[in-house]
C-alpha cells in the first residue's frame, strides 16, 4: 500500500497562539488516524527532524509533546512516522528530473522534498493545516518538473483536513490500488436478491449478467434495471457514493443496464470495487 510523504512547505507558516498550535496538531492527527481507514497506518518523514518543527516561534512538537496533556501524542506521532522519505532501492527515481518545484501562482516556485518524492512514487502528500494548504487551498499542488530539456507540469494531491478524503484526486489514486481493505458481502449468491423491471427485466441478458455479479462478494443486490442506453459503451455507467453502480452491458445492442448495490462504505470503497467489476465483469 503506498505511504503518503509529509509536506514540509505546510510547516513554513508558524501558529500565532498556543490555541492555534493545538488545533494544528489535533487537525493532522486526525488526518493521519483517517487514513487508517484505507489501511495506511503511517506517513513518512525523516523522523529525528519531524519533532523539531517548529509551531509557534520557538515552540516545536518536542516542546508541544514534553507537556503532561500531549505526551500521548509523542507516541502517536514515532509510532505513525517511517523514514526516509525513500528507500533506497527506488533512489534511481530521483534522477529522472533535473528538478522539481512546487508552483504558486505567479509567486516563486518553491522547492518541496515531501510533493516530489510523492510524486515520484506515485503517492500524496500530507501536511498541516497552515499557510498556503489552508482548509481547501493547494489540496492538487502543480509540480513544475525539468525532465531533459523540456519542462512539464505533474499534479500531486496534499490532504491536510480528514475531509479532503472525498478530493477526485485523492479518490482516483487510492480507487486504483490494488490492495485496499473493503468489506465482502457474508451472503451466498443465491441468498443475494435481484430486482429486475418488468417491462425490460425479464431480458435474458439482464438476469443472466445479474446472476454473474451476485457472485461477487462485493456486491450486495441488484435494486434494478437502468433505462437502455446504446450510445453508451461504457460497463461502467455511473458511480454514485456511497454504495451504488450502474453497470452497462455494453455487449447487447440496446444497452441494457442495472444497479447494483456494492459493500463499499465510502467514495473511495465504491471507486475501487467499480473498477474490480469492470476487470471482473466488464470484457
Amino acid at each position: 500500500m503506498i505511504e503518503p510523504c509529509f509536506n514540509e512547505l505546510s510547516a513554513e507558516r508558524c501558529c500565532n497562539t498556543i490555541d492555534e498550535a493545538n488545533k494544528c496538531i489535533s487537525d493532522f492527527i486526525s488526518l493521519i488516524k483517517g487514513l487508517r481507514e484505507f489501511g495506511i497506518p503511517r506517513f513518512r518523514y525523516e523522523g529525528e527532524h519531524f519533532m523539531q518543527i517548529k509551531l509557534k516561534d520557538d515552540y516545536s512538537i518536542e516542546q508541544f509533546c514534553n507537556e503532561s496533556a500531549n505526551r500521548d501524542k509523542r507516541d502517536f506521532f514515532y509510532s505513525h512516522i517511517k523514514r526516509p522519505y525513500i528507500d533506497e532501492d527506488k533512489e534511481d527515481a530521483f534522477y529522472t528530473y533535473s528538478d522539481c518545484k512546487f508552483v504558486v501562482g505567479t509567486a516563486e516556485e518553491k522547492a518541496c522534498m515531501g510533493l516530489y518524492v510523492a510524486h515520484l512514487t506515485n503517492s500524496f502528500a500530507v501536511g498541516f493545516n497552515l499557510g498556503l494548504f489552508k482548509d481547501d487551498s493547494h489540496i492538487e499542488c502543480s509540480l513544475h518538473l525539468k525532465v531533459g530539456g523540456t519542462d512539464e507540469i505533474a499534479k500531486v494531491c496534499c490532504l491536510t483536513l480528514p475531509t479532503h478524503f472525498k478530493n477526485e484526486l485523492f479518490v482516483d489514486l487510492l480507487s486504483n490500488q490494488l490492495e485496499l481493505p473493503v468489506p465482502k458481502c457474508d451472503l451466498k449468491p443465491e441468498k443475494k436478491k435481484v430486482h429486475l423491471s418488468k417491462h425490460h427485466g425479464s431480458m435474458s441478458n439482464c438476469k443472466v449478467h445479474a446472476d454473474k455479479l451476485v457472485k461477487s462478494p462485493y456486491v450486495k443486490e441488484i435494486l434494478n434495471t437502468i433505462d437502455f442506453n446504446p450510445a453508451d459503451r461504457r460497463y461502467i455507467s455511473n458511480i454514485k457514493d456511497p454504495n451504488i453502480v450502474e453497470v452497462r452491458l455494453t455487449k447487447t445492442s440496446a444497452g441494457y443496464g442495472l444497479c447494483v448495490a456494492t459493500t463499499a462504505e465510502n467514495a473511495i470503497q465504491n471507486h475501487w470495487i467499480a473498477k474490480h467489476l469492470e476487470r471482473e465483469f466488464g470484457g
